[in-house]
């Protein structure tokens, strides 16, 4: 078959689009031209929303085939592409045509292409010679001309190009939805560039605008969730959404988080001297006492000091890890030496990016938590807020790994992991999914604190030898992950062009409106209505002043105007004046249904706990949350929002929140806006 090929003249200014780039060579082929089916021309398909159409509008992606240019040589000189209407022209006459975005078609900025005929004559493109664009005419229908009319085919010369729908090299997996050609366009695009074979994308949105700040969306089901390529080397196990790969650097946001909640369950203190805590025995006599002061609250903002010579030397001298059984035990012996090293800088005053601190952090999990980092992770970090796609295997080889749907099957050979051999007796390394990754986003910021109603952008990516992802927090509560299975230095911000895209869907309104909130279960969830109510209200346990609702245990507080509220104007304080309280509501469910508890917490600030607790019981099930009110003050109570799930065990389901704390009677746990509904069956 012969080609329509497209011919970059290099040397030239290349023009601004991502198909056609002055760094191609004779014999590359480039993907991303679209044929609009209004007015039948050829387009760049990535600058669609920007193009003009004659028919109307923009130029449509209703063809769902990427049309492919070949770059060859020698290199004459014809047609150029116009930067008005998006489209390719034919400049070899002194006729320039009739550009739909107004007056003539510009060549500036373009490169300069040449399209070569087909010898059968049989060809279905073809130039008009009133407008100039190189247009379709295998349908017969003669499209739509800028000069006015159907398009005028040049019967000198045809053209043919090669279609490739969708990529068919490549499975891509996971619910088509509207515009998600377009996403896949740019990941497909990455993963071409850094030559590995699957990656996973995940969108979401978790937040909504609402009336005290930014509020959780009540569906948790992806906007987009694809697969792209295969899981395994051979190209035998197509990827999906759901495969998990390691993440790098993204797993620093899990491991704060973890930190930050064993601060609130009190086993460890984040201000307190790391080496205490792990009560490490130097090898040998420290030369540095500054050692002493370095703090858990140091690894989290990269301030240990140890950077750089100290901690190569301790490393160094901890010898090879693979003679440990994992790679907690050897950090802690690197640990050893690393506190005999005088220290590069002062604890706390120099922030450098530090791998080996976030490694030492996974490490004070594993041995101050009573169980593995792995299994904390997952119990408590993940579990709780729906997370549960994540998978600590031993290592990443393919004998080790039973599902490669679910674990991509990366080869163990290189893979620059050390702790791949038969002494590796504990699972250790934890694999994420995007779905995980998005999920996580929903109840975290990047630095582990638990997400609140205020919404900026953050941006964390990471790499490993044998993966690269990124984790996406957008202001306006869109979330994205992205997991290649491959690491490549890359040209361009390949995240910013997914959300730019993401973007672009939005503008186009093919993304889909935040759901509507489902029916509350329960009564009078934000305890508006109620009792009278002047600043605050102490209510004895046994009361059911509060509508809906039955106080339990003790006697608590209802506030009004002394502190602000996450919805409405009221919340409750757990702890009365004083007392130790909790409230209890019962409501109709179906045995065997799977429902979801959502509220918001606070704590009353500047008293003399800091850290409040609560636990959320239900079909005999129970959880417990905390919630730290350092810096927080009544007009900005910093009120975050929890999710808990459970398995209706009857007919009718008694809920529960109470708080654990038996200090400070008078300052307790706030909760509001609590809500209960049905969670749909997923399969």
């Amino acid at each position: 078959m012969n080609r329509c090929r497209l011919v970059l003249v290099l040397g030239l200014v290349g023009m601004n689009m991502s198909v056609a780039t002055p760094s191609a060579r004779a014999g590359e082929k480039q993907s991303g031209w679209r044929r609009c089916t209004k007015c039948e021309a050829l387009f760049n398909g990535p600058e669609f929303e920007a193009s003009v159409c004659p028919a109307g509008k923009h130029h449509n992606l209703e063809d769902d085939g990427f049309y492919l240019v070949g770059f060859v040589e020698p290199l004459p000189r014809n047609w150029r592409y116009c930067a008005k209407c998006k489209g390719l022209w034919f400049d070899g006459s002194n006729d320039k045509g009739k550009c739909p975005a107004g007056e003539r078609h510009t060549s500036e900025g373009s490169s300069e292409y040449v399209v070569e005929a087909d010898d059968t004559g049989r060809g279905n493109w073809c130039r008009c010679t009133k407008c100039q664009v190189l247009w379709f005419a295998g349908d017969g229908t003669g499209g739509k001309c800028a000069a006015g009319g159907r398009h005028v085919k040049d019967e000198k010369v045809k053209y043919k190009l090669d279609q490739e729908p969708s990529f068919p090299t490549l499975p891509v997996s996971g619910k088509a939805a509207p515009g998600v050609e377009l996403l896949d366009m740019v990941m497909l695009k990455y993963l071409k560039k850094l030559g590995c074979s699957g990656a996973s994308l995940t969108v979401t949105r978790s937040h909504q605008p609402g009336p005290h700040g930014w509020q959780p969306t009540t569906d948790h089901a992806p906007l987009y969730s694809r697969g792209y390529g295969w899981c395994d080397l051979k190209g035998t196990v197509p990827m999906h959404p759901d495969t998990a790969i390691g993440i790098g650097s993204c797993d620093k946001s899990f491991i704060a988080a973890a930190i930050r909640q064993m601060a609130l369950e009190g086993k460890l203190d984040l201000n307190g001297s790391l080496f205490k805590q792990l009560k490490i025995t130097p090898k040998g006599k420290i030369v540095d006492n500054r050692v002493w002061d370095i703090t858990i609250n140091h690894l989290l903002d990269h301030q240990a000091g140890w950077q750089g010579e100290p901690w190569a030397q301790g490393q160094a001298a901890a010898g090879d890890p693979t003679q440990f059984l994992s790679p907690y035990e050897w950090t802690m012996h690197t640990l050893e030496n690393v506190m005999v090293q005088k220290l590069r800088d002062p604890p706390g005053h120099k922030a450098e990016y530090d791998n080996w601190g976030y490694f030492t952090l996974a490490t004070v999990v594993d041995r101050l938590s009573g169980v593995s980092f792995g299994e904390y992770l997952s119990h408590h970090i993940c579990r709780p807020f729906g997370v549960d796609k994540l998978l600590t295997v031993r290592i990443t080889g393919p004998a080790r790994i039973s599902d490669p749907h679910r674990v991509w099957n990366a080869s163990a050979e290189g893979s620059g992991w050390p702790f791949v051999g038969e002494r590796a007796t504990e699972p250790h390394y934890p694999n994420y999914t995007t779905p995980a990754m998005c999920t996580f986003m929903r109840y975290f910021w990047i630095d582990g604190r638990p997400r609140d109603n205020w919404n900026p952008t953050w941006v964390r990516a990471g790499s490993f030898t044998n993966s690269l992802a990124l984790m996406f927090w957008r202001s306006d509560g869109i979330n994205f992950a992205v997991a290649f299975n491959g690491r490549r230095e890359l040209e361009g911000d390949w995240g910013k062009e997914l959300d730019d895209m993401i973007s672009k869907l939005i503008a186009l309104k093919l993304l889909p409106p935040p759901p509507q909130s489902p029916r509350n279960l329960l009564i009078n969830g934000s305890f508006e209505q109620g009792p009278v109510v002047s600043g605050y209200l102490p209510v004895d346990s046994g009361s059911t002043a509060i509508k809906g609702w039955k106080v339990t245990r003790g006697q608590i507080d209802v506030n009004e105007t002394n502190y602000n509220s996450a919805d409405g104007k009221r919340s409750i304080d757990l702890h009365g004046t004083p007392g130790y309280g909790g409230v209890e509501q019962s409501f109709k469910t179906i045995k065997g249904h799977r429902y979801r508890v959502t509220f918001s917490m606070s704590g009353a600030p500047a008293y003399a706990v800091a850290i409040k607790r609560l636990a959320v019981s239900a079909a005999g099930k129970s959880q417990e949350f905390a919630f730290d009110t350092t810096d927080k003050k009544p007009d900005d109570m910093g009120w975050i929002d929890y999710a808990w799930e459970f398995n209706a065990i009857d007919e009718s389901t008694n809920l529960e929140i109470r708080t654990v704390m038996t200090t400070d009677p008078l300052a307790g746990p706030f909760i509001d806006h609590v809500r209960v509904w049905d969670v749909p069956a997923t399969k």
